[in-house]
């Protein structure tokens, strides 16, 4: 194609198609040698010993599943090392760009495996469970906007299920493989952008490096935004906006038409895959347009900002009040009692909560948290160095300046840490927030260790080294509870830990003999299994607003109950025998109004027995663990 517009005159097509090629790095890398610049550097080689290190990792997740001792310190050897080696050599001046570009695809892919290693067979994440069954409803139906009886947000946000279900339709595969190809295509080309995008800003590929795999260090993007759900799709079309701006401010005069384009699809195809993605995009797109105007640069184009963020305002407005009206139920609840409680925090109307308050195998051990707080301390404090240097060399840059708010409020949002309700809000934020934390963190990593021969160059490289996997680790620590980071033995009403063949064979059964979509009341895991694999409604006080709990745990069975099996047209009961042996992770065994009353003991046997015998209830299923009961609902009207 490029060739065919190379004629003379068709250059201005060129020019106005294709963006102008990246710049020859600038400040902060070495001199720019062309015939370097092609070479790969140590990249086989670390791809090599990553690929020894992911292997390790596997190990340690096998004995985690037998519970073999020092598995633990198998995974982290693993782990750790495999991301060591990659920082390691993106710090060093002495890499080339395509070297660099190497070691982020493979730090972004590699790290993916973990998820993937995690779990191997079959979706075990809370999310991406509920995003199974948004994708078999598309695939059986073939339309859209279908009910989804846990998450009924989920199927107006179609983008990441429709990828996937058009990989089924092409390949034959079924939903969990496509799953698993489709977010891998967008980690790659996540991290690619990324860099590109933090590399055009800086014109730097040793900053782009340094900061794209500062990013990786994230808390969520080992699991949560490597599952199949909307989020992880939907950040790699934010950072194609990032990068399609970045293009027109820097070349507006040739106006290339292709990072227009990819400026537009990337906010269309944002506000159709996540609601948060998207409002987060219209943030961001905003805050960059006023520092433009505030701090206007030479050569860039602030009317392109401010029409780039109306654009997005208009989008995300219509599509949420034509197509996703019920987001606002959905989100504002939750985020208005969060700031409400940060208030009563703020103004000593409440204690605020304790961080690291969990008991059990919840809680972190004394060297984790001493690694998770000295974590916190390397950010803040590369923070505070990275937004001295911009303020003093690059403040006339609007970008440099945009991203820098970014990574400043960062501290600002973990407040939330301080409620009751917030502790989530603050951890989802935490990929958002990390787009301006990585490149600050670039920068101040720049300004210790610059590329010109300085005095100490090793114990600098060794420091820098040493700290941000420093910071990896810490916030892999806090990503997840602890029992949730790797596989194991099963355990009650612990997400990951409690998807197990048993529950499995459950659903199969269910979907093959009765059908789908009954009406059932089960726990938090079996229920989620019987929406998402067997495609059944499952009945919550959430969105039935009944007392699903009562109808189990209390004893004996009386009317009451009853009453409240009809009122939500419950047909069946799935009752799990395991709850009078293991306690609950979460901290309840069917809704979180549970947590109001810790348990100390498993359920009693009679708790799990009482509807065993009675007029109202018919044994169907007997698989040990697991017991199936039909609903007799024909007394209802009396």
């Amino acid at each position: 194609m490029k060739d065919i517009l190379a004629h003379p005159r068709l250059h201005w097509l060129e020019l106005w198609v294709f963006p102008p090629p990246l710049a020859a790095p600038a400040h902060g890398d070495l001199p720019y040698d062309e015939s370097e610049n092609q070479k790969w550097g140590w990249a086989p080689a670390i791809s090599f010993a990553g690929a020894v290190c992911l292997l390790v990792v596997a190990w340690g997740f096998n004995g985690a599943r037998r519970d073999d001792p020092y598995y633990e310190l198998v995974f982290w050897l693993g782990i750790l090392t495999f991301y060591a080696l990659i920082v390691w050599r993106l710090i060093s001046p002495l890499a080339s760009r395509r070297e660099r570009v190497a070691l982020v695809l493979l730090a972004g892919i590699g790290l993916y495996m973990v998820k993937v290693m995690h779990s191997p067979l079959y979706f075990t994440f809370y999310d991406e469970l509920l995003h199974y069954r948004t994708a078999a409803n598309l695939l059986e139906t073939g339309f859209h906007f279908r009910e989804h009886p846990l998450l009924p947000v989920s199927p107006l946000y179609p983008g990441l299920e429709n990828i996937a279900i058009a990989l089924v339709n092409l390949s034959g595969l079924n939903i969990y493989y496509a799953g698993i190809i489709t977010i891998l295509v967008a980690r790659a080309v996540f991290v690619l952008v990324l860099f590109l995008f933090f590399e055009k800003t800086s014109e730097s590929p040793r900053l782009a490096g340094m900061a794209t795999v500062i990013y990786a260090a994230n808390p969520h993007f080992i699991f949560f935004d490597a599952q199949f759900s909307y989020e992880s799709l939907a950040l790699v079309f934010v950072v194609m906006v990032f990068l399609g701006i970045q293009y027109r401010m820097s070349h507006h005069k040739d106006k290339p038409l292709g990072s227009s384009l990819l400026i537009i699809f990337g906010i269309c195809a944002t506000l159709v895959t996540h609601h948060v993605t998207s409002y987060f995009l219209l943030i961001c797109l905003t805050l960059w347009a006023v520092v433009a105007y505030f701090f206007p640069y030479e050569g860039q184009s602030r009317t392109m900002l401010f029409g780039t963020a109306v654009l997005a305002l208009v989008a995300i407005l219509s599509w949420m009040m034509y197509v996703a009206i019920i987001t606002i139920d959905y989100l504002v609840p939750v985020l208005s009692g969060a700031v409400f409680d940060l208030f009563k925090v703020l103004v000593r109307d409440e204690t605020g909560r304790q961080l690291f308050s969990a008991q059990g195998e919840n809680a972190l051990r004394l060297w984790e948290r001493v690694i998770v707080y000295s974590t916190a301390l390397s950010i803040l404090l590369g923070l505070m160095l990275g937004a001295i240097v911009i303020w003093r060399e690059y403040r006339n840059r609007p970008t440099y300046l945009f991203l820098c708010i970014i990574g400043l409020l960062y501290p600002v949002t973990q407040l939330l840490r301080f409620t009751e309700k917030g502790p989530e809000i603050a951890s989802r934020i935490g990929p958002f927030m990390f787009f301006g934390i990585a490149f600050v963190l670039a920068v101040s990593a720049a300004k210790l260790y610059p590329a010109a021969n300085v005095s100490w160059a090793r114990w600098r490289h060794v420091a820098l080294t040493a700290v941000i996997v420093l910071m990896f680790w810490g916030n892999f620590l806090v990503s997840f509870p602890r029992w949730a980071l790797m596989p194991g033995p099963y355990r009650a009403a612990a997400d990951t830990r409690s998807v197990e063949v048993q529950g499995l064979a459950a659903t199969e059964w269910i979907r093959d003999y009765l059908g789908p979509e009954h009406r059932l009341a089960a726990d938090r895991i079996n229920g989620l299994l019987q929406v998402a694999y067997g495609r059944q409604y499952q009945v919550t006080g959430s969105w039935n607003n009944i007392n699903v709990p009562g109808v189990f745990l209390d004893v004996p069975f009386t009317e009451v109950e009853y009453r409240t099996l009809c009122e939500g047209q419950a047909e069946y009961l799935i009752v799990d025998y395991r709850f009078n042996s293991h306690l609950p992770l979460l901290g309840f065994y069917y809704e979180d109004a549970e947590s109001e009353w810790p348990y100390t003991e498993p359920l009693e046997t009679a708790v799990l027995e009482k509807f065993r015998g009675r007029d109202e209830f018919s044994l169907i299923y007997d698989g040990g663990d697991l017991v199936i009961y039909q609903v007799d609902l024909s007394n209802c009207d009396r």
